[in-house]
């Protein structure tokens, strides 16, 4: 390999480097472009899919699949404030109504102990609900920006996809664009893959655990359906993410008995994306070892929280091509 082909490799080595620190300096903006370009490959995978099995242009199919991604999302956001509001009023009524005397003696040198114990409680919960109010506000600035970059900014990343592949490579030495481009081109497609397993394995998730709280009586099913099949896009963490707000309804619309409905549910749609959905994925798009990506996630949850979870495999498949393109020639040539 020339010598110019290793200014490229320095170039592609510092942007991945440059995006890691922007995205744990700037998380707002470079979180939001993130997502953003998460978005728009799931778009450009409903679009692709609409394009052949609707016969629609290119133009119709991205208006489409946007429509459908966007709006699936919009649901999720203005469903979650009455649902918030409806559940936490129920979990209030609950707190106050209940009494720890009607399981302890009501007179007696414990009395007092118990009476106490039950008003700290209380307190506690109470100052709780009203830190994680507090940091919802201080927070929403934030969320509203980074909100609206992420529309705008999927909207440009899936239009705008041919331009930016023709700008990329202006970047790199003239004499190393083709390679570049075919690498940058490699990396799309693979990631565009990873994506569309993951959209099959969300929308599976999401129409099991829709039918199955439908099917079991539990309020809220399209919610959860659309919150499950959404969050499933994170791996690891969205099953956590729709079991705590899932398991709370059970509790407080049913108690025990609905928690164990919501178990079950969540046990089944987890395996059935274990056994069934992550291999096909793992094996047909991602081909990394899973002990690698596991790691890879929890060492990015760790430094970029939720985000570097999303990111981890995008950012494995980038490395494991740039290794495969550049990197080994170079070691094999020593």
């Amino acid at each position: 390999m020339q010598d110019y082909a290793k200014k490229s490799i320095y170039i592609l080595v510092a942007l991945l480097a440059a995006y890691l620190v922007l995205l744990k300096t700037v998380p707002v903006v470079f979180g939001a472009l993130t997502i953003a370009l998460i978005f728009s490959l799931v778009v450009d995978v409903i679009s692709e899919y609409f394009k052949k099995y609707l016969r629609l242009s290119r133009r119709w199919a991205v208006t489409i699949a946007s429509l459908a991604w966007f709006g699936a999302l919009s649901y999720l956001v203005y469903s979650v404030v009455p649902f918030s509001l409806k559940q936490g009023r129920i979990l209030l009524n609950s707190i106050q109504s209940f009494d720890l005397r009607n399981f302890f003696p009501t007179s007696g040198p414990l009395t007092s102990f118990f009476d106490d114990f039950f008003s700290n409680v209380q307190s506690a919960l109470y100052s709780f609900l009203g830190d994680a109010i507090g940091y919802i506000a201080t927070r929403l600035p934030d969320l509203v920006t980074a909100i609206v970059l992420v529309v705008i900014a999927s909207a440009y990343l899936t239009h705008m996809r041919n331009r930016i592949r023709t700008i990329i490579p202006g970047f790199f030495p003239a004499s190393e664009r083709t390679q570049v481009d075919r690498f940058f081109v490699e990396v799309y497609l693979s990631i565009r893959r990873y994506v569309a397993g993951q959209l099959l394995a969300a929308l599976s998730v999401g129409l099991v655990t829709y039918t199955e709280f439908l099917l079991l009586g539990i309020p809220y099913a399209g919610f959860f359906g659309v919150l499950a099949g959404i969050t499933d896009f994170i791996p690891f963490l969205g099953v956590i993410i729709t079991a705590i707000p899932a398991l709370i309804t059970g509790a407080l619309n049913d108690g025990l008995v609905g928690v164990l409905k919501v178990g079950i549910i969540l046990v089944l749609s987890n395996q059935l994306e274990m056994w069934v959905f992550a291999p096909r994925i793992a094996s047909n798009q991602v081909k990394i070892n899973w002990f690698v990506i596991l790691a890879t996630m929890l060492t990015f949850a760790y430094l970029f929280g939720v985000l570097g979870v999303l990111v981890a495999v995008p950012f494995l498949i980038f490395v494991k091509i740039l290794w495969r393109s550049f990197l080994s020639r170079i070691v094999n040539s020593m």
